[in-house]
């Protein structure tokens, strides 16, 4: 089997799994991860001007296909709980590992540590939450803002549709 159609696979037995339905193939344009799409505004996760550095914050962008935007999730634990590593083949966490509010997703090396593991939780349709396992808290965008290059963040999860995402 293609490298891609295994990890297609296997990313959409582990959320089949994690959501407890079966899920149709991976979107047809996933290259070789998935878009995840802010349920707020439809824009999509990624990384500040696609950069490769690491510490660089997390944002909401136009769908573009770029590498920054492409997530793999890996499961850590067999079940719920994935590390997600962009196309760069690093990991998305949370700035020094905070717990606080507001803190700042960022991408890193995939290193193992808490702040990087995130909870899959599915919430209604296709749309699900990320929870970060560290922290307890959800990925959302900053203020709920629907610009461009606004920063993602851990909040209090509140059920507001900045912290709702899908494919």
């Amino acid at each position: 089997m293609p490298k891609i159609l295994r990890r297609i696979t296997t990313v959409s037995a582990g959320l089949a799994v994690a959501a407890g339905v079966a899920l149709a193939a991976a979107p047809s344009a996933a290259a070789s991860g998935w878009g995840i799409r802010n349920n707020n505004d439809g824009l999509c996760l990624g990384i500040d001007q696609n950069s490769t550095a690491w510490g660089t914050r997390a944002v909401q962008w136009e769908c573009n296909g770029n590498a920054d935007q492409q997530w793999t999730f890996h499961s850590v634990d067999g079940g719920s709980s994935y590390t997600l590593t962009n196309d760069h083949g690093l990991c998305l966490g949370v700035d020094n590992g905070s717990r606080s509010w507001g803190a700042r997703a960022v991408q890193w090396g995939c290193n193992g540590n808490p702040d990087q593991k995130w909870l899959y939780s599915p919430i209604s349709g296709n749309s699900f939450r990320l929870l970060n396992l560290n922290s307890g808290l959800c990925l959302g965008i900053d203020n709920a803002s629907t610009a461009w290059n606004a920063t993602a963040v851990q909040w209090e999860c509140n059920g507001n549709a900045d912290q709702n995402w899908h494919f």
